[in-house]
């Protein structure tokens, strides 16, 4: 993308992420079974109109939109790991599950394929007339899909459960928790801390992403403590009560860092956005997703994006001076239903 003319110091910062790749951080995952899947490192670019539109801020954006892994975005990272241990370990079959409009359903659906191992997702709810994309495209990924009737809140227990049961059969199957929120997939995170800062984020940068199932700021803080990096990371719970998803991270990066052998980090920031639901939207969050789409170009979905963009303005408008990145986490097909019933379409 060319520099816009207003900015005369692109220059300046392509030669410092130059320099920084030149002196990246050993990733601390290198060691543990990956499935290359999608394409990495994904790009970081500075937001000047957006920044220009919020009147301030230093803004960058991590774009995991663009990992190139079907429409998995990040979650296209943990599943690299989760996969590939399915498949160093002799799995046959990967049982998952999460909601009829997860992304990660479909994701996991997607590299279960590419592995070459079969994958049964149980889905939360009745069995539905009219299924969305989601779920269309792991059926199109050759998935078994199971309506469990039930809450998605006991999905972790009946993918267990149904684990259990297919290795009884005679299987050998690979249990991936909902939104793979297990130490193996907050592996894809960790590499992510090692691969921005081979981008050249500065130490003082705050990290800010939307989280839902954990992994992903769990990961991230993990691999940060890895690499002795010092940014700040926000997560903001698009899904769990405060108290309840800083237990859960806490959790989950003490996992990671076991399996990584290094010391656990001090805690990310948890913010909570949780309310009014995920995937329901606020007039506020709405207002940032246009102008963001207005000013840069760039699509938000309502379940994640739209949340931490909101959190990534009221920064800016407290005149917080560190770097922000935006970690962009993808969901393109609930993007464009939210700006279309916006613009009224």
């Amino acid at each position: 993308m060319g520099q816009h003319p207003r900015h005369q110091h692109g220059g300046r910062d392509d030669r410092r992420r130059h320099r920084a790749r030149e002196h990246a951080p050993v990733n601390p995952t290198d060691h543990f079974p990956r499935l290359s899947l999608g394409h990495f490192p994904t790009p970081i670019r500075r937001l000047h109109h957006l920044e220009q539109a919020l009147g301030g801020g230093h803004l960058l954006l991590k774009r995991d939109d663009l990992a190139g892994f079907a429409l998995a975005g990040n979650k296209t990272r943990p599943l690299e790991f989760l996969i590939a241990d399915a498949t160093s370990t002799g799995c046959d079959v990967v049982v998952g599950g999460g909601a009829p409009k997860s992304n990660f359903i479909a994701a996991l659906a997607a590299a279960a394929s590419v592995g070459g191992i079969a994958c049964e997702l149980l889905i939360s709810g009745a069995a539905l007339v009219d299924p969305p994309p989601t779920l269309r495209l792991a059926e199109a990924s050759g998935a078994r899909l199971t309506f469990t009737g039930g809450d998605r809140e006991h999905l972790d227990e009946e993918i267990d459960a149904r684990a259990s049961a297919l290795n009884r059969d005679g299987h050998h199957a690979y249990a991936v928790p909902r939104g793979g929120a297990c130490a193996v997939g907050a592996l894809g995170f960790a590499s992510g801390a090692s691969e921005i800062a081979g981008q050249g984020v500065p130490d003082n940068a705050t990290i800010v992403l939307a989280v839902g199932s954990g992994s992903s700021v769990a990961g991230l803080n993990a691999g940060r403590g890895a690499i002795g990096a010092n940014w700040q990371i926000i997560g903001v719970s698009v899904s769990r009560p405060l108290e309840e998803m800083r237990r859960h991270v806490t959790t989950l990066t003490r996992a990671c860092t076991q399996l990584l052998e290094v010391a656990a980090p001090s805690d990310a920031v948890i913010v909570d956005a949780s309310v009014p639901g995920m995937g329901t939207t606020t007039d506020a969050e709405r207002m940032i997703v246009s102008l963001a789409y207005e000013s840069e170009g760039l699509l938000f979905d309502p379940s994640y994006g739209a949340k931490a963009l909101v959190e990534v303005q009221r920064l800016v408008r407290t005149g917080f001076e560190r770097p922000i990145v935006l970690w962009h986490t993808g969901g393109l097909p609930s993007a464009l239903s939210l700006l279309t019933t916006e613009k009224g379409a």
